[in-house]
């Protein structure tokens, strides 16, 4: 193993010193000149695991092995930089002032953070659209004393100011490093870097050139190969820059990821009812049981999306619903990957078990939001055409990062189909995802709680916007 790429903790913090050391950002902006004697009070540290940005207000806590370091910390003029020290990796939290030009002020950055450094190596940049503004990013390689380290920056355009982000590591302890800081530190109560995946970038870091084989194509330049020519970037959805599609005239997000079926109403008497969870129509490649692997299915519980390399994991709470013609999709054609569950102890034609879920994953247009869907979901066209006749709005909501509606219709049987439906993006906005889960007014406390407990979508939670006591309560006011 190559010991440099392999570099301790210890070294890493000395390594990583001598580059913060070159780091003038109030130069970008105006002169720095912070005093530590004055830190805590001017910067807003509030005790060991909190600061308080002067420039946002906004909270950052951090925990695990994260630490504050007050010697490259600072506030002055219109810049403000958080810095913190884990065992694996460092971060800056960086505010500059609204209104710059994300990629010019991301190339002028990175010149400044690695102005004395040996040498650099680009490996990925781009910018695409968030859901509050503009979004810029980086991924390098820069050599240190004869160290190499890896570097990922996102930058990001808000009202007040703009936001960036600097994670430092090195390629072998970069993965472990990010997932730390994910794992440990908020701005706001949210996690940093959420969406972005550092297995992949590390993928993509070990699949570019060592700058200690003298591999550079200098700052700023495309990665290339001995011979000359550009290295091939590996097909990482944290490192390719997302290319938004806008949908044709006649299209609709029915048809980017809504209801594609029209059999909303049936009751779970009948099989049919589950195809409501929209599988097993219009589809390319379908599965079954023997070749469920190849559509992504990787084990009891577990499941990756062919197209977007996404996990989905599941308790024995649920079974992928074989009743159905096609449980398991990835239609190529239309950029779509999909996979349905039905609960493990539902009795056919029993309501009080009736439970179904649905996992999309497809390409997100460009003027999707988490909004801009809820408002489609609670259109008219929408209840009166996608959503089946008969189906009207029981609840809706919709922040930053998801959006959720629930629907109801009358059953045959007299009781009340529950239809849940929500979205969030993944990679930094190019990837949508809709859950669609399905109950009645008599199974959703129990098929609710076999979701919160048991269904993961990139390891994290899914239909977190409701619960089953504001669904149940909602239906009380019927």
């Amino acid at each position: 193993m190559n010991a440099p790429l392999d570099v301790g903790r210890a070294t890493l913090r000395t390594v990583m010193a001598l580059l913060l050391g070159f780091i003038g950002l109030g130069s970008m902006i105006g002169p720095v000149a912070a005093s530590t004697a004055t830190l805590s009070q001017k910067a807003g540290l509030v005790d060991d695991e909190t600061y308080v940005s002067e420039t946002s207000g906004e909270e950052i806590t951090w925990g695990g092995d994260w630490a504050f370091d007050k010697e490259t910390s600072f506030v002055e003029d219109d810049v403000e930089r958080v810095a913190l020290t884990g065992d694996a990796g460092l971060l800056d939290v960086i505010y500059f002032p609204a209104g710059l030009n994300l990629v010019e002020t991301r190339d002028d950055l990175f010149d400044l953070l690695t102005d004395g450094a040996d040498d650099t190596l680009q490996i990925d940049r781009g910018d695409y659209a968030g859901s509050s503004g503009e979004v810029s990013y980086s991924l390098d390689k820069v050599l240190v004393d004869d160290t190499e380290l890896a570097m990922f920056t996102l930058l990001m355009e808000r009202a007040d100011d703009t936001f960036v982000t600097v994670f430092y590591s090195t390629p072998s302890l970069f993965a472990e490093g990010m997932t730390s800081a994910q794992a440990n530190i908020e701005v706001d109560g949210a996690a940093i870097f959420q969406g972005i995946k550092p297995a992949g970038l590390k993928d993509a870091l070990d699949g570019a050139p060592s700058l200690l084989d003298g591999a550079s194509a200098g700052t700023g330049s495309r990665s290339t190969t001995e011979d000359g020519t550009e290295t091939p970037k590996a097909r990482t959805d944290e490192t390719e820059t997302p290319e938004a599609t806008e949908p044709e005239e006649t299209e609709t997000p029915e048809a980017r990821g809504g209801r594609s079926n029209a059999d909303e109403t049936e009751t779970p008497e009948v099989d049919e009812t589950k195809e409501s969870s929209g599988t097993g129509s219009k589809k390319t490649s379908t599965g079954s049981s023997d070749d469920f692997a190849d559509l992504g299915v990787t084990g009891d519980g577990a499941y990756e999306s062919p197209q977007y390399g996404i996990p989905v994991e599941w308790t024995d709470a649920w079974l992928i619903d074989e009743s159905l013609d096609a449980p398991v999709v990835s239609d190529t054609d239309t950029g779509t990957d999909q996979i349905a569950l039905v609960r493990s102890d539902f009795s056919e034609g029993d309501a009080e078990t009736y439970g179904a879920l649905s996992v999309r994953f497809f390409e997100a247009g460009s003027e999707d939001t988490p909004q801009s869907v809820v408002d489609y979901w609670t259109s008219k066209d929408y209840l009166n055409g996608g959503a089946g006749d008969g189906s009207t709005v029981l609840l809706s909501d919709a922040t930053k990062t998801e959006g959720s509606v629930v629907l109801i219709s009358d059953l045959d049987s007299g009781g009340t189909l529950v239809q849940y439906l929500s979205v969030f993006f993944l990679d930094r906005g190019k990837t949508a995802v809709m859950i669609e889960f399905y109950a009645t007014d008599t199974s959703i406390a129990d098929a609710y709680a076999d979701v919160e407990d048991g269904v993961t979508v990139d390891g994290q939670p899914i239909l977190t916007i409701f619960n089953a006591k504001d669904i149940e309560d909602a239906l009380a006011d019927q």
